[in-house]
């Protein structure tokens, strides 16, 4: 894969994502966390929150909210009721993190189990099978972040 840089066309214009490693780069050359004052002088970001987010549905009775859904980038808030799961499956290109932010998520990966409880996070590679479940009694909510994007990067084991 080459080094081009991909023109994210969002609210934070002036910036660029290099997508072989996820990396956010400004045309001042700020990179890796740096600050970009060009963007603190040009305007505000729009803030988004589930309220103004697009919204799906999916599995049985889950709810997602795309809070950023670019290219190569996304973050979504997803809610999982008690006794939910999702189809195992896995991604050819995309990493995701999974950061669980209330309730505890559990997420079947290869042969074993790992629990995430609020505020716990983990990654998920490209190619490795996985499937998130709520075994709990209660709602489970977390983020999902996916670079680059998932779509049509989904294959189902189930």
């Amino acid at each position: 894969m080459g080094t081009s840089l991909i023109t994210l066309q969002n609210q934070l214009n002036g910036l660029f994502f290099e997508s072989e490693e996820c990396v956010w780069l400004s045309t001042t050359g700020t990179r890796r966390g740096q600050q970009n004052n060009q963007l603190k002088e040009d305007r505000m970001p729009e803030k988004v929150s589930k309220e103004n987010a697009a919204h799906y549905k999916w599995g049985n009775d889950c709810d997602g909210w795309r809070l950023k859904n670019e290219n190569n980038f996304t973050v979504i808030v997803e809610s999982m009721p008690a006794g939910s799961a999702e189809t195992k499956h896995l991604h050819q290109k995309s990493d995701q993190f999974f950061y669980c932010l209330e309730g505890h998520l559990t997420i079947q990966v290869k042969d074993g189990n790992q629990i995430l409880f609020a505020h716990e996070g983990i990654t998920i590679p490209a190619g490795i099978p996985h499937k998130v479940r709520n075994v709990s009694d209660g709602k489970v909510s977390f983020l999902l972040v996916s670079c680059p994007d998932t779509q049509e990067d989904r294959i189902n084991l189930e």
